[in-house]
């Protein structure tokens, strides 16, 4: 009987501190991504990159700040969308598997131009969405995808915009 206990405390113990080792202090995402934006009834479609940082502070949440810039020329007119949001992270760590979920809020600054000729604004934007990143090494992982729908006020009008994005996860310490 008394090895049995010893047994199982060991297997307690190593699963405890798999849990724990499965867990980074640090994550930074660097990718590209897809943005379309939603220009007063008209779809644009730009290209961009996106980047984050989050901190865990147990094995289920984090806080991140994520910044992020799309560009392209739809019709002749270049367009510009650079974000910094920041927000709570909620994931689910289950072998080398990481699905999350993210509400982070921010600023959005739109610029448009057209021969030279510019017109930009600064506005309040919120992201929700999520992701499923899954991990190569204990200290990477690859972000399959991030989902995100993304709301802001631009030119008196509502705009719901969407991003994609995919790359590389870094991690950094352990929980």
């Amino acid at each position: 009987m008394r090895r049995i206990a010893i047994v199982v405390a060991f297997v307690f113990a190593g699963v405890a501190s798999a849990a724990a080792q499965e867990t980074p202090t640090v994550e930074v995402f660097a990718g590209g991504m897809y943005f379309k934006g939603d220009a007063g009834g008209k779809g644009v479609s730009l290209g961009g990159w996106n980047l984050s940082v989050a901190e865990n502070v147990n094995h289920w949440f984090g806080g991140a700040i994520d910044v992020s810039g799309a560009y392209g020329s739809p019709a002749g007119i270049r367009e510009f969308e650079h974000s910094i949001v920041g927000g709570p992270v909620f994931s689910h760590r289950k072998g080398s598997l990481t699905p999350f979920a993210h509400a982070m809020i921010g600023a959005i600054r739109n610029s448009r131009g057209y021969l030279g000729a510019s017109v930009g604004a600064t506005r309040f934007t919120a992201i929700f969405g999520g992701g499923l990143d899954y991990k190569i090494r204990d200290h990477i992982a690859i972000r399959i995808f991030q989902a995100d729908y993304q709301v802001t006020p631009y030119f008196n009008q509502r705009q719901d915009n969407y991003r994609v994005s995919a790359g590389v996860v870094l991690r950094w310490g352990k929980k």
